[in-house]
């Protein structure tokens, strides 16, 4: 753990690990009492476009995924019809700031940024067969959600919606 808050902060598995510890920190941290409390964000200060992605990114992910029963659901996008899929433990990890080129200030973009998934499994629904066996790994073509922020409105650069859709 201490490699995550150090070292390997901005690592994948860093990443991942703070974001599980700052989980378990505040469902548990009133019950015990020598646990450091979280810090809290001060949004006060911050313009309201800092925050906005976050709108954003919200609307990718549910247009992508249906959470229910402690799942998510969704469906692939490709092929001859869809398929559902049912994923473990989904999240999006992030954000994680990308640099921003001349073309991009010339563009009026100053700001991007990445989220990537994280999940313990899935699986797919087979007409003939039912669910089939969970894959620990990550689904075909489920790349991370980019946003970038232009002339001071958030929008998604790139996310695998041709991939996954509730549609």
């Amino acid at each position: 753990m201490g490699y995550s808050y150090t070292i390997g902060q901005n690592s994948f598995v860093g990443t991942i690990t703070i974001s599980m510890v700052d989980k378990i920190k505040s469902k548990v941290g009133d019950k015990i009492p020598s646990l450091p409390k979280s810090k809290k964000r001060d949004v006060s200060s911050k313009s309201e476009s800092e925050f906005d992605y976050a709108r954003v990114r919200d609307q990718c992910f549910n247009s992508m995924f249906l959470k229910k029963s402690g799942y998510h659901f969704s469906q692939s996008r490709w092929g001859a019809e869809p398929v559902p899929y049912q994923f473990r433990g989904l999240e999006l990890v992030g954000p994680k700031p990308v640099p921003v080129n001349d073309a991009d200030a010339k563009n009026g973009i100053d700001r991007r940024i990445r989220f990537e998934f994280v999940l313990d499994s899935y699986r797919r629904f087979n007409k003939g067969k039912g669910w089939e066996a969970w894959q620990f790994q990550n689904p075909p073509s489920l790349s991370e959600i980019s946003l970038l922020r232009q002339n001071g409105e958030w929008k998604v650069a790139s996310a695998p919606t041709s991939s996954y859709s509730l549609r």
